[in-house]
């Protein structure tokens, strides 16, 4: 496999994020389980509460793993010839017809009121910027880099780190420009 020469861009701009998401639900899964094991003779309580930890787990603690070893793997590298992908794959520039790049489905949904988020104890900013982008991420929705190459075939890169950073190089070098900061 070719070692990347130029500036690496990897998925997992909100894994932080992510990280959050998914101790909360950890922890919420560890009392339910912890709660089910306490319970008595009482089994559609017991089941609820191991249902509920499952859950838990599938939407938190699993998807952060995943994403994680994604962010280790996979990256695309802006190259002087084109792109590099983690896969082995090189795209030259006379290749790639355009970019773009798609905002996840809850920016800008809520304009947030520093002064509400005081008032709340943290509870907003907890739905604005933990909970929301979660979620987002768990969608079809999330944050994403369109390249579109000259074939009609589409490269996706979701929830990338730097994307405007990456956007404006491979848009820049596309139409045979240099990027900005290099020339």
């Amino acid at each position: 496999m070719t070692e990347p020469a130029g500036r690496v861009f990897r998925p997992g701009a909100t894994v932080p994020l992510l990280f959050v998401w998914a101790a909360l639900t950890g922890a919420s899964a560890g009392f339910l389980i912890q709660h089910a094991l306490r319970l008595g003779g009482e089994p559609e309580a017991k089941t609820m509460a191991w249902l509920l930890a499952v859950i838990s787990i599938l939407v938190g603690p699993v998807p952060f793993f995943i994403h994680f070893v994604r962010l280790c793997l996979v990256w695309v590298s802006v190259e002087e010839g084109g792109l590099l992908l983690s896969n082995g794959r090189a795209i030259n520039w006379h290749e790639v017809r355009s970019v773009e790049q798609k905002d996840g489905a809850f920016k800008g949904l809520l304009r947030p009121n520093p002064l509400i988020f005081l008032l709340s104890a943290g509870s907003c900013a907890l739905v604005y910027y933990v909970i929301l982008p979660a979620v987002a991420l768990l969608t079809p929705w999330h944050p994403r880099v369109i390249v579109t190459l000259t074939s009609g075939e589409t490269l996706v890169f979701r929830d990338l780190m730097n994307a405007t950073t990456f956007v404006r190089e491979v848009d820049s070098r596309k139409s045979g420009g240099t990027p900005r900061g290099q020339g």
